[in-house]
């Protein structure tokens, strides 16, 4: 059980601005987009980093945070979580680290955008959430998550003597939250450790409506998706309720 939470741990370090797995070289399979992203009409166009930051969820009973809650423009926060990212995960296809859809990989014209996140613990059991204030001609495509083909196959890796099974996949229109006027896409990557018979999940939800655009990534061994699905209402709707 350690080494696969030691295994877990590595490839969440690597991932928790990471959204899903990408490969140039491969066409990405259609994201299922649940909603409409009706637009989000605050009182004033201007909304500021210290208010998406005080929309952030705070931190549930037995939590504490491991990063932030930190503010600013969007590419500072890009820029400054670089410097904590750990190797890649052992025996990870190279091509599955990055994707579109994630934070870590917004085009960079979102770079001078107001945004917040925050990761709240423990590491086995993390909640990460990401607020950004979007230009009026950002590239809404590029905000929705999409896992490619190479990605969906099952990888079989060896970490510290033990066998790990790695798939991602798009969660389906029942799989996702139901964030009324809102555009919602997902994915999951499983992990699992047949001999100590242990599996863990890394669950990515984008939501965006109007400017507003909120990316969260659960970690755990809860393969249900009730409980995620309810933080994730109570999270955007604080952010919506914080720019209106």
């Amino acid at each position: 059980m350690r080494a696969f939470c030691l295994f877990a741990a590595a490839l969440t370090a690597t991932s928790l601005s990471v959204a899903a797995c990408g490969d140039e070289d491969s066409p990405s399979s259609s994201p299922v987009v649940t909603g409409s992203a009706a637009s989000v009409s605050p009182a004033t166009d201007v909304v500021d980093a210290a208010e998406l930051q005080a929309a952030l969820l705070p931190a549930g009973r037995g939590q504490s945070s491991l990063i932030g809650p930190r503010s600013g423009r969007y590419g500072s926060l890009r820029s400054s979580g670089k410097g904590s990212a750990r190797p890649p995960a052992p025996g990870l296809d190279p091509r599955c680290e990055k994707g579109p859809g994630g934070p870590g990989q917004w085009p960079a014209t979102l770079n001078g955008s107001p945004a917040a996140e925050v990761t709240h613990g423990p590491m086995m059991s993390s909640v990460s959430q990401t607020l950004v204030w979007v230009p009026k001609d950002a590239d809404m495509a590029a905000l929705r998550l999409s896992v490619p083909r190479v990605c969906t196959r099952k990888m079989t890796v060896k970490f510290q003597g033990r066998t790990v099974i790695m798939s991602n996949r798009m969660l389906t229109k029942t799989q996702l939250p139901d964030l009324r006027g809102a555009e919602v896409t997902g994915t999951r990557l499983t992990m699992a450790m047949p001999d100590a018979g242990v599996s863990a999940y890394t669950t990515w939800v984008n939501a965006r409506s109007g400017r507003l655009v909120m990316a969260m990534a659960f970690m755990g061994t809860d393969a249900g998706y009730t409980k995620q699905n309810k933080t994730l209402a109570q999270a955007w709707a604080r952010a919506v309720a914080a720019v209106r």
